[in-house]
């Protein structure tokens, strides 16, 4: 984790995860200069739980929970392969897409 440029943590909206990167965050605090990109991973919109964190993060990148994005491990195939219209497959694009972004300014965290 010290040698990356970026870590992309995956974040389920809820509290025990929310909670899982605050530990992630204070661990790598004083050891390394590493930037972290936290990604709301597998949200249900239609979820109280789910909206409120959000809205609490909203720049956060956000991969919808759908079975098409599921299915890519029983496919070993990337979205874009399957189901390049698919609305977890432009999630996927658009959170690879943030990632160039901070790749491409280094040092500065959002």
């Amino acid at each position: 984790m010290r040698a990356a440029d970026l870590i992309v943590v995956p974040v389920i909206p809820s509290p025990l995860s929310e909670r899982a990167l605050d530990e992630v965050t204070r661990h790598l605090g004083g050891k390394a200069k590493v930037p972290l990109m936290p990604v709301h991973s597998m949200v249900d919109r239609r979820r109280k739980l789910h909206a409120e964190a959000l809205e609490r993060n909203p720049d956060w990148p956000v991969i919808p929970m759908a079975s098409i994005v599921e299915s890519m491990a029983s496919r070993r195939a990337p979205l874009g392969a399957f189901s390049p219209r698919s609305a977890g497959a432009k999630a996927v694009d658009g959170l690879w897409q943030r990632i160039e972004q901070r790749l491409a300014r280094p040092g500065k965290k959002k």
